[in-house]
């Protein structure tokens, strides 16, 4: 709950599935943590959920997932140094360039953090995309903004998720 109330707070910004509860029990339990970046316009605020959960968990092994090289607006390794993500979590690239997290594009070394990880937070739509039928601890942080996505988790377009996978 701690780490959404700044979302919870703006009113534009309310939570149309809210799993955070279960996130943060599953964040105090954790061992490792991987947090899959999305885009680089919403690093910052990725460095603060990051502080957050490092205050939650100050225990846990925290890796931040970007992608091997520039794709849309994607983050990637350059972009989480620049804000300072390394001060809560080991940066790490998953070894390729899609949209998403296509597990068997991504690095043996990126493999095998996802398979170790106890919890996986994944932002955005394109790691939705890639990730909602792995059978995984993984929680989606999306904004849902096409009808495909929204009917597919079943809320409105223009509607931000806090989602434990459903598999």
């Amino acid at each position: 709950m701690l780490i959404f109330n700044c979302l919870k707070r703006t009113e534009q910004l309310e939570l149309a599935i809210d799993d955070s509860k279960t996130l943060i029990e599953d964040i105090l339990k954790a061992k490792i943590l991987l947090y899959l970046g999305d885009n680089c316009g919403e690093i910052c605020m990725d460095k603060i959920f990051l502080k957050k959960i490092k205050e939650l968990n100050p225990n846990a092994k925290i890796l931040f997932g970007v992608r091997c090289r520039p794709v849309v607006n994607d983050s990637i390794a350059e972009d989480a140094y620049a804000v300072g993500i390394d001060e809560y979590a080991e940066v790490i690239d998953n070894g390729d360039g899609s949209l998403g997290t296509v597990l068997n594009r991504t690095s043996s070394e990126f493999k095998e953090v996802y398979k170790k990880a106890d919890v996986v937070i994944a932002k955005g739509q394109a790691n939705y995309e890639c990730l909602s039928e792995e059978n995984k601890n993984i929680y989606f942080l999306l904004i849902t903004k096409c009808d495909v996505i929204a009917n597919d988790i079943d809320v409105e377009e223009n509607k931000v998720i806090c989602m434990k996978n459903k598999v």
